[in-house]
């Protein structure tokens, strides 16, 4: 990505909820960020997990299928997630 929005978020909720537990929070660390990767470098982006289910071929079970959808824009203050020149 190309802000720090995830970082500055994680420890914004942090810093909230020590205040509220006295401290015994250890860590937050948003799940939803994967690993992208483009001829010139490496990144992250938020991951937005899906279940699809259905009865097409591949989504017919009975937990369906899992797939992410990786967003274009920091869904924390609308920046370009792909790469800048």
């Amino acid at each position: 990505m190309n802000c720090n929005c995830i970082q500055e978020t994680e420890e914004r909720i942090l810093d909230l909820l020590k205040d509220k537990h006295d401290g015994k929070i250890d860590s937050v660390e948003c799940a939803a960020v994967g690993f992208t990767l483009s001829r010139s470098s490496m990144g992250t982006a938020i991951c937005i997990p899906f279940t699809v289910k259905g009865s097409v071929k591949g989504v017919a079970t009975a937990s369906g299928k899992n797939m992410s959808m990786v967003a274009s824009y920091c869904p924390f203050c609308g920046a370009d997630t792909r790469d800048q020149p």
